[in-house]
């Protein structure tokens, strides 16, 4: 089997919907007790890392696209999130909010996200 690279946006969104096809109370629980919580707030700050590389002026990467697929991938991000049951301790323990906040505020995507 190919060893793929899980950073990759396109990678991520298939997992996370993957995930998102995953609807037992009892798995989501078991998502956030294992961490999920946390690698998901880091593909958060890593999107908004990675768009605002792209969007630099040295950057000669295709904007429109390699944006689109980060844009999806937060959105499914957020999806998932919704459907979980988190508490307050769990947000201020992975911070994120503060994560999703970040990106919201940098305003990386049109307002349709």
């Amino acid at each position: 089997m190919k060893n793929l690279d899980e950073s990759r946006p396109e990678i991520r969104l298939v997992l996370i919907n993957e995930l998102m096809s995953l609807t037992s109370i009892d798995t989501l629980r078991e998502f956030i007790s294992k961490g999920g919580v946390s690698i998901l707030c880091t593909w958060t700050k890593d999107i908004k890392n990675d768009v605002i590389k792209i969007k630099s002026p040295s950057s000669f990467t295709d904007t429109s696209s390699s944006i689109e697929i980060y844009q999806k991938l937060f959105s499914a991000i957020l999806s998932y999130l919704d459907s979980l049951p988190v508490d307050w301790n769990l947000l201020k323990k992975t911070k994120i909010g503060k994560a999703v906040n970040s990106v919201l505020k940098a305003e990386l995507f049109d307002q349709t996200t």
